[in-house]
């Protein structure tokens, strides 16, 4: 009895030859440069989710930033009667930290998306 299937029909597939082999790569690298084709990491829930995480973060940062030396400065306020004073400060100097934190963060997220950029490109380029 044939085994495997053997002798009704079916048969091994056979490896490419060379001249084959090097024309399917050259094809796969083609398709490779086309965009959209290679599958992108911030296309995952995963990334989706963590960039959310991150934008929510700062947000409340912001929140806290702005509301806590505010809060704190009405609240010597109407302990020491030198109301609006402290609380205006409060809330300029908060304002400020708030708006550091937030340009730190954007130039943070675009120096990490330049490097993921030029890693991309270091990947597509054959022999580098």
């Amino acid at each position: 009895m044939p085994q495997d299937g053997a002798g009704k029909g079916e048969s091994k597939p056979q490896a490419p030859s060379p001249d084959e082999y090097r024309r399917l790569e050259d094809e796969a690298r083609a398709l490779r440069g086309i965009k959209g084709v290679e599958r992108r990491e911030s296309s995952s829930p995963k990334a989706g989710m963590n960039a959310y995480l991150r934008y929510t973060g700062i947000g409340f940062q912001f929140l806290a930033m702005l509301g806590v030396p505010g809060a704190l400065g009405y609240w010597l306020d109407t302990r020491l009667g030198t109301m609006p004073w402290l609380l205006l400060t409060g809330s300029l100097l908060g304002g400020a930290a708030a708006m550091i934190v937030v340009v730190r963060e954007v130039l943070r997220a675009e120096e990490a998306e330049k490097r993921r950029k030029t890693e991309q490109g270091r990947k597509k380029e054959p022999g580098k």
